[in-house]
């Protein structure tokens, strides 16, 4: 509570991480600006995530300009179309190929 109070998202939602408290800590790195981490989350920890926080981590994800970990998280969410825009933003073209041939 401490943490939060001082504005150290990052600190509580590493508390949250380690006591497995998963969707916990991603709304707290969220809350901080820090989509990138609550994206390590869900890619270290395959839970079962709501479609609803998959898109917020999406969404600061492409609002930091991380198009390539946006493109990844919306391919775990079997969304290829906004992954392959997303992967072209991000100029990461080789991971567009794969999922173009995944898909097919």
């Amino acid at each position: 509570q401490w943490l939060l109070s001082t504005q150290q998202e990052e600190k509580a939602g590493e508390l949250q991480e380690q006591e497995g408290n998963y969707v916990q800590a991603i709304e707290l790195y969220l809350r901080g600006g820090m989509a990138s981490k609550a994206a390590s989350v869900v890619q270290r920890n395959h839970g079962n995530y709501s479609p609803e926080l998959l898109q917020k981590i999406v969404g600061g994800l492409q609002a930091s300009g991380l198009y390539d970990r946006a493109g990844e998280l919306y391919s775990r969410m079997g969304l290829v179309a906004p992954a392959m825009d997303a992967f072209r933003k991000g100029h990461a073209y080789r991971q567009a190929i794969e999922l173009a041939k995944q898909a097919q």
